[in-house]
């Protein structure tokens, strides 16, 4: 919530959009997204709706596709693993995320080098 407010405030005290967005390390679509979501409901709109967490790219059954394609077939590099994602199920991930998918799965260390 910081970012979000810190971002308002900024319009507030005349910046553009690009500019408050900018201040709080964010592109200027996301503050655009963020104004818009201000000026439907203040403070309450601007709370993510996800648990805190930025929500998966991937829907629960995709992460389970993925699961079983991990367990059947071992081992995978990480850039195997990306390529595997983005043919499968056309989502990007960057490298570092795809530590983080693993983990998520509790198989690191057995299956990504």
């Amino acid at each position: 919530m910081v970012r979000p407010l810190g971002f308002v405030k900024n319009l507030y005290q005349a910046d553009t959009l690009g500019e408050a967005a900018d201040r709080v390390g964010k592109s200027q679509p996301r503050g655009a997204r963020w104004a818009e979501r201000w000026n439907e409901g203040g403070v309450g709109e601007l709370a993510p709706d996800h648990g805190g967490e930025r929500p998966s790219k991937l829907t629960a059954g995709e992460r389970q596709q993925l699961r079983e394609h991990l367990e059947a077939d071992q081992p995978w590099t990480t850039e195997g693993l990306r390529s595997l994602i983005q043919e499968e199920f056309g989502v990007t991930y960057y490298p570092n995320y795809v530590y983080e998918l693993l983990r998520s799965f509790d198989i690191i260390g057995r299956n990504a080098s």
